[in-house]
């Protein structure tokens, strides 16, 4: 009779800035209700002296892809409670495989991760954007600009959209409040949304605008669709209280199915570079700035998972990590000028 799996063990590589002590081989953590334990060794520092940790999670789950999705989980709500614990950085670098990890098994399902990690590079720096550079600086860099410029730099750096997404908000937030209007708008009903008229002195109530209506009044001028910017209030605050990526993805695919996360990074995206542009002061006269816009602002990395048969040497009732032999799994990539079209590239304008 067949076994069903109920053990799963995961495996990762995670960039540290702590390492075990230097007489610790390997240190064994459980999770007090069982949930997962993991096991934690110093893996080879990387070639620039980055530190690595090599952790296994065993997890219980019926199939492999609810252990998938089980051990990204833990293991992300295990290395926030370990930065906590230190004050330090800890970062998945990337999965490396899942295996089937009940006692008795011989022959185990097995997930293979690889990731590309070819970093392409573009000869599209010309002298022309150096000329747009010197025609920028001397319209003129206030400091709002040069906030505004620092935050949509560490936007297209970050390497999480969730991280990309908020400095862009930033970007919006700052030139929103330097250039909203000073004219009183009216008090509106949280109800309904009409305005508000006072008995007393025969008029509507007004105020000057709050930053959130600077913002979407910004937004509006940049030709974004009501329902667009509802999402991209809907993210900004479900960020800013703590909710995940995934939690907000599925509660705005409740009302628009194809919405996904990576498509609103790149239209806030478009919308901070446009706000800049238009907050520099430009002079009388023809101007011919040089721009290169990318197709996306994410951070895409090309991966695979194979999924396999697998049998693990030694004694099936009691599998051990050190005897996984994990195959090679590659990846083979179109050449870059051929379809389909690599994840980012570069549009001059």
């Amino acid at each position: 009779m067949a076994i069903t799996s109920t053990r799963w063990l995961a495996d990762y590589l995670v960039e540290s800035e702590l390492l075990l002590k230097a007489d610790a081989d390997k240190v064994t953590y459980l999770h007090p209700e069982g949930l997962f334990e993991v096991h934690l060794r110093n893996a080879p520092l990387g070639a620039d002296g980055t530190g690595f940790l090599s952790v296994q999670m065993i997890v219980p789950a019926a199939d492999i892809q609810t252990a998938e999705r089980s051990t990204q989980v833990h293991l992300d709500e295990f290395l926030h409670l370990l930065s906590f614990i230190t004050s330090t950085s800890y970062r998945i670098s990337r999965p490396l495989h899942l295996t089937d990890w009940t006692p008795g098994q011989h022959e185990r399902q097995q997930y293979v991760y690889t990731r590309h990690t070819e970093h392409e590079v573009f000869n599209e720096l010309s002298t022309e954007l150096f000329d747009t550079a010197h025609l920028l600086q001397t319209w003129g860099v206030t400091p709002v600009l040069e906030r505004s410029l620092r935050w949509y730099s560490a936007a297209v750096r970050a390497r999480v959209m969730d991280d990309q997404f908020q400095f862009f908000w930033f970007v919006i937030e700052l030139i929103s409040e330097a250039t909203k209007t000073t004219a009183r708008v009216p008090d509106r009903c949280p109800k309904c949304g009409g305005e508000l008229y006072c008995n007393s002195c025969q008029n509507i109530s007004t105020h000057r605008p709050f930053p959130t209506q600077a913002i979407r009044s910004l937004l509006e001028t940049l030709n974004i669709p009501s329902e667009i910017i509802d999402d991209l209030f809907t993210i900004r605050n479900g960020l800013m209280h703590g909710e995940t990526r995934q939690a907000i993805e599925e509660k705005i695919q409740k009302r628009v199915a194809t919405f996904t996360f990576d498509k609103t990074v790149d239209i806030i995206g478009k919308c901070a570079w446009t706000a800049i542009l238009n907050t520099f002061v430009k002079p009388p006269g023809v101007h011919n700035p040089q721009f290169l816009h990318v197709s996306t602002f994410v951070d895409w990395h090309m991966s695979a998972k194979a999924h396999l048969k697998v049998f693990i040497p030694g004694d099936v009732n009691d599998p051990k990590i050190e005897n996984v032999v994990l195959p090679t799994v590659s990846i083979v990539t179109y050449d870059r000028h051929q379809d389909p079209p690599r994840p980012r590239h570069w549009l001059a304008c």
